[in-house]
């Protein structure tokens, strides 16, 4: 039974924290339905750049048995659906490539006909389950919608859907938003609720930005607040609301692209940058330029004893995260001779981040 929805991007080390996950509990494994996003690459998108995107998530799968037996929830939300693929529909020539893969179709109502269609004609590889994405802009008005969702609903009746599972994604939750989004969510579901079955209503948001700068300094930490925890709490005992099934964006933003940039001027300008949830929370430490900072890549030795010194760093053995983090810092006796990458430390803290949230969910 899923318990939580992780949304990742379509990339080789959220793929290998799901592996992390099930090499350490596979009961904990079998609680979660991910969602992938197949990521943009640069806002000037291009056919070669989609296709590369979409052959690297297909052969991350091919290459990791996992998944071979995982539902997974796929969608191209970030890339330009307008630019096909060796003259197919670009979700139906991804799609295509995932036949013998357990994974659920998106559709959304600010979606083309056509991508829809692409979504219709496959659900049969898909064992007959669709989801339908909304965005916070689609739930601002419940009238409005209502008759969108008429059209959604009459248009796939004569298809033989199994379960439709309704997604609402918040995206970044700006500051001060979250009371918007939670009102909004209550008026909506509340109503959606008597009109239309949904058999998952599955509730998604990040507090994370896609500018680092506008959450942290550089050599500083801080705590923020998940918003996104924050607002499914408050729809749990409300009457009228039932069926919700928590998600979020882990520890990295919704907007998160991978820009192509000179190596060289790409050390210069990012920075080491971590985050480990907790309760309500989430602890962010941030070092300096790569290139500019004599530590370079060393930072995180110090960014991992950082952490470990909080008082809510959980035990060493709670998953491959917290190994990551105590193997790399000062109390270890046999530190590794390199401090990690910035993608070696998003894998190991999504991994504890899965772990301690599916851990906390009733």
């Amino acid at each position: 039974m899923t318990k939580y929805v992780p949304f990742l991007k379509a990339k080789a080390n959220e793929i290998l924290a799901i592996g992390e996950i099930y090499k350490s509990d596979s009961l904990l494994f079998t609680k979660i339905t991910p969602f992938f996003d197949v990521p943009r690459e640069s806002k000037d998108q291009s056919v070669k750049t989609v296709l590369n995107k979409v052959g690297v998530f297909k052969n991350k799968l091919d290459s990791n048995f996992i998944l071979k037996g995982m539902e997974f929830y796929i969608d191209n939300y970030d890339l330009d659906d307008e630019i096909d693929i060796q003259g197919i529909e670009q979700y139906e020539y991804l799609l295509s490539l995932l036949t013998g893969y357990k994974y659920i179709p998106v559709v959304g109502l600010n979606r083309s006909d056509r991508r829809n269609n692409s979504a219709y004609n496959h659900l049969l590889h898909s064992r007959n389950s669709l989801a339908l994405r909304l965005v916070s802009e689609d739930i601002e008005s419940y009238r409005i919608s209502k008759m969108r969702l008429e059209k959604f609903f009459t248009k796939i009746q004569s298809l033989n859907i199994k379960e439709i599972h309704l997604i609402i994604d918040l995206r970044f939750i700006s500051p001060n938003s979250e009371k918007m989004h939670i009102d909004n969510l209550k008026i909506f579901l509340s109503n959606v609720n008597k009109e239309f079955h949904f058999d998952k209503i599955i509730i998604s948001g990040s507090s994370i930005p896609a500018n680092i700068s506008e959450l942290i300094e550089t050599y500083t930490s801080k705590s923020f607040v998940r918003a996104e925890w924050k607002i499914w709490e408050s729809l749990l005992n409300e009457k009228g609301i039932t069926n919700i099934t928590y998600a979020d964006y882990g520890i990295v933003s919704p907007d998160y692209s991978d820009i192509e940039l000179d190596p060289k001027l790409f050390r210069k300008i990012s920075t080491p940058k971590v985050f480990y949830t907790y309760k309500n929370n989430c602890f962010c430490v941030r070092g300096g330029s790569f290139q500019n900072d004599p530590l370079g890549n060393g930072q995180y030795f110090q960014i991992a004893t950082i952490i470990h010194d909080q008082k809510f760093f959980r035990h060493v053995n709670f998953s491959y995260g917290e190994k990551y983090v105590y193997d790399r810092s000062s109390y270890s006796l046999a530190k590794p001779d390199k401090a990690g990458s910035p993608s070696s430390w998003l894998k190991a803290m999504l991994t504890t981040h899965i772990s301690f949230v599916l851990n906390s969910l009733p």
